[in-house]
């Protein structure tokens, strides 16, 4: 059974709020859970008729779309689908494990590694006989050959996902950013992977409030200089959103009941 649960609006922040008069809906991390995003998005399209005042929304997504829940596919198809639909503005971002993917399928002996982070039930999900790391060079190669082939297509898709992406004062990214770093300066191995020198801060620097998954938490974090969306949905079956507009941020999403 599952609920949706949303909390009041608050007002943000020191970073002087600016979404350049655009409603943004920002959701993380989802991890192959397709049932809880289905529910968000149903939550989101009921908010933005409130909310939107006739124009389109943006929809962004801070990546991890696959590995560790049962419906990887479901979940990069709805997406896919949600762009071209053109309900939103989908501005879908590239995460860490999208990243370790596309690295699999390159080359999969050296990052054989992502079969043991979620990578296996990817596998699952496309109907692709799941492998053991340990295996061998050449059954790591055969499965990554296999993969592709059920990919198809949607391999464009994914290599065409953002590192991140500004709307006003409001910067999304997977991860986070490297403190005292210019935005142009940035990495893509922090945009995708940081966590201690980004999250252990008092701030990272930059004139922007930065809107982020990766770093599992109980409950959302709105703090002066970031969001923090990703709340474990794979496991705790808790996805997460924030409706930023103007100066409110309002945070929902589902909860296990």
């Amino acid at each position: 059974m599952f609920q949706l649960f949303r909390r009041n609006a608050r007002k943000a922040q020191q970073i002087a709020p600016d979404t350049r008069g655009r409603t943004i809906y920002a959701i993380g991390d989802i991890h192959g859970r397709l049932d809880l995003l289905d529910l968000l998005l149903e939550l989101i399209a009921k908010d933005a008729k409130r909310h939107a005042k006739g124009e389109r929304p943006v929809l962004v997504f801070l990546g991890d779309y696959i590995d560790r829940g049962r419906d990887s596919r479901g979940v990069l198809e709805r997406v896919i689908d949600l762009k071209a639909e053109g309900r939103f503005e989908v501005i879908p971002l590239m995460g860490n494990h999208e990243r370790a993917l596309l690295n699999f399928l390159k080359d999969p002996v050296p990052f054989r590694g992502w079969l043991d982070y979620g990578g296996q039930e990817t596998l699952e999900s496309y109907g692709v006989p799941v492998i053991a790391s340990t295996a061998p060079d050449d059954e790591l190669i055969d499965c990554a050959a296999k993969l592709e082939s059920q990919i198809g297509h949607r391999l464009d898709f994914l290599r065409s996902l953002k590192l991140w992406h500004l709307i006003g004062t409001y910067l999304f990214v997977h991860a986070g950013v490297r403190p005292g770093l210019d935005l142009d300066q940035q990495v893509e191995k922090d945009l995708l992977w940081i966590r201690a020198p980004f999250l252990n801060p008092e701030s990272h620097g930059l004139p922007y409030t930065v809107v982020h998954g990766h770093t599992p938490e109980p409950t959302v974090r709105v703090r002066p200089d970031r969001i923090s969306l990703d709340t474990g949905a794979y496991a705790s079956g808790v996805l997460s959103a924030a409706r930023l507009n103007g100066g409110e941020v309002e945070v929902f999403g589902t909860a296990a009941g």
